[in-house]
């Protein structure tokens, strides 16, 4: 019986994966050290503290952490000014389904709290939330448990009751190592064998979403 949706954000509600890779090419041509957008794929789903390790690791002092992000929130903020906030199909009907069944959702996200609740209300998801978790809350990021664990915590619903939605590698682990239904709507990278074992299922887009719910609650 589902009794709660856990969310991700980047990739699963916001399509702003590929919008990183494309900030990160022209961040990384700007500052000398060439395009660096196709790290990504190593970093989906990751707390700031293993991505500042692989920065470190990347580039040293050339360019660090701090600048990729404040660099990256400029360009996100300029394209959101453009053309909104783009977010994945089917989210909103989904959500809107949820309202309508009484089930409870929450965001689970790695983004650390201001960016997450700024790009939330920019894109009109925040109203649909009923808690909001966020990666700078929890000792140990993705692929723990640990950020999961807490959202069914604060949504007052056993982990066997929630389905977690996600779009990454990291993501997916950290769902099945909490006890949860963990659900892929891939977005940059495709589930391998090895995490296909660990999936209740692997969706196109969110819309898909509610004929699962009703499958496990009959």
């Amino acid at each position: 019986m589902i009794r709660a949706v856990i969310f991700d954000m980047d990739g699963l509600m916001l399509d702003t994966e590929q919008l990183s890779k494309e900030a990160w090419d022209q961040i990384g041509i700007d500052r000398g050290v060439g395009p660096f957008g196709h790290l990504i794929v190593h970093l989906i789903g990751r707390n700031r503290a293993d991505n500042e390790a692989f920065f470190r690791e990347r580039f040293g002092d050339r360019l660090t952490f701090d600048t990729i992000l404040e660099l990256k929130e400029q360009y996100f903020q300029k394209t959101f000014a453009e053309k909104g906030v783009p977010v994945k199909k089917g989210l909103f009907e989904l959500l809107d389904w949820l309202k309508e069944q009484g089930i409870p959702a929450a965001v689970a996200t790695s983004t650390e709290e201001a960016t997450a609740r700024a790009e939330l209300a920019q894109a009109g998801i925040l109203p649909y939330m009923d808690r909001l978790v966020f990666g700078n809350m929890v000792p140990h990021g993705k692929p723990a448990p640990d950020i999961f664990l807490l959202a069914a915590e604060q949504l007052g619903v056993s982990p066997a009751c929630c389905m977690v939605l996600e779009d990454s590698p990291s993501g997916i682990r950290a769902a099945y190592a909490a006890g949860m239904v963990p659900v892929m709507v891939p977005d940059l990278v495709q589930p391998n064998e090895e995490l296909r074992a660990l999936l209740y299922r692997q969706v196109v887009s969110l819309d898909q979403v509610p004929a699962l719910i009703a499958e496990l609650n009959r």
